[in-house]
């Protein structure tokens, strides 16, 4: 006869569950998480913006204002170049495994340029209930930075900083269903956006042709870089309390099925 404890098996009839429901919002990407840069890049779950690619209303209206506040006129949308796996060491020697995002800014001086790239969810699961996590080295020359949450109707909610410091910054850690939190200087939330339908995330940075990167791009495929050495999106605390009901008629299902079988106590 086999003995298993109730956690493990509720938690096993419960991902089967949900799976079957809905797409998990759950993701690990980078170093030391459970998929690669290199896996990413490669099967497309994570990809470049290009210049033909419209910039969302949460990206717009922080990188606009970003663009007067340095007295330039617009922005406008940069190509971006991904090279997953590079080792980048900020000035103070910390160096990590990294996505490298290359660019160059617009050859209009005038116009501050919007480089990202987006992570793309196969489904469009609910993020409620959730933490969001990276760690990214902005060198001198980013202007400034975003992460936003784009939904199935396009519309977007997004946390940015104005003129981020040097070196890596293990700080970008926040809860989406809140608004102006952590490190972050500007937030901006589209009318309907719906958190519980997230298509994307997006991760970019702005740069303007007149502010010089004195460190160069470690890969040399452009004027511009950033780098990130891993985003993921884990449960907040306190998530399994929110589930309770689901799993109190997943565990009377579960003592159904396994009569004859000794379950360990809760």
């Amino acid at each position: 006869m086999r003995v298993f404890g109730w956690r493990s098996a509720a938690i096993g009839v419960w991902a089967a569950a949900a799976g079957s429901l809905f797409s998990s919002p759950i993701i690990g990407i980078g170093e030391g998480k459970t998929t690669s840069w290199t896996t990413a890049v490669g099967t497309g779950l994570i990809v470049p913006l290009g210049a033909g690619d419209p910039i969302d209303a949460a990206a717009t209206a922080f990188y606009t204002g970003l663009a007067a506040s340095l007295g330039l006129t617009g922005i406008t949308r940069v190509d971006a170049l991904l090279t997953p796996d590079v080792l980048v060491s900020d000035s103070s020697g910390e160096t990590h495994l990294s996505l490298v995002k290359s660019s160059d800014p617009p050859s209009d001086p005038g116009l501050l340029g919007v480089s990202e790239w987006k992570f793309a969810y196969v489904d469009d699961p609910d993020l409620n209930g959730t933490s969001i996590r990276l760690e990214i080295e902005d060198p001198v020359g980013v202007l400034g930075m975003g992460i936003q949450l784009v939904d199935r109707n396009g519309r977007a909610r997004g946390w940015f900083r104005e003129h981020p410091d040097e070196g890596w910054d293990p700080s970008y850690s926040f809860n989406p269903q809140n608004g102006l939190q952590g490190p972050f200087t500007f937030f901006f939330n589209e009318p309907g956006f719906d958190l519980s339908q997230v298509l994307q995330i997006r991760v970019g940075a702005g740069i303007n042709k007149n502010f010089a990167f004195p460190v160069p791009d470690p890969t040399g495929k452009g004027q511009a870089w950033d780098a990130t050495a891993f985003i993921e999106v884990v449960p907040e605390p306190g998530t399994l309390i929110a589930l309770s009901p689901a799993l109190f008629l997943m565990r009377k299902r579960l003592r159904r099925a396994t009569s004859g079988r000794t379950l360990g106590s809760l």
